[in-house]
């Protein structure tokens, strides 16, 4: 599933934002501040599939 991610310049790195998943992230290059965003992407969907998951052994029970 797709999702827009914006890069910028700035004048202490580089800042992006994932505006619909609330990411926002700062790197110290364009390759530092991506490898961040992919992380943090990452990381969001792995959350939502272990809550995911949680909810469904809940209602199984």
């Amino acid at each position: 599933m797709p999702k827009e991610c914006l890069f910028w310049l700035e004048a202490d790195g580089w800042t992006g934002v994932c505006e619909e998943l609330s990411i926002a992230i700062q790197g110290t290059s364009f390759e530092n501040a991506k490898k961040a965003m992919e992380a943090a992407l990452q990381e969001q969907i792995e959350t939502v599939l272990r809550e995911n998951a949680k909810t469904r052994v809940q209602q199984a029970a």
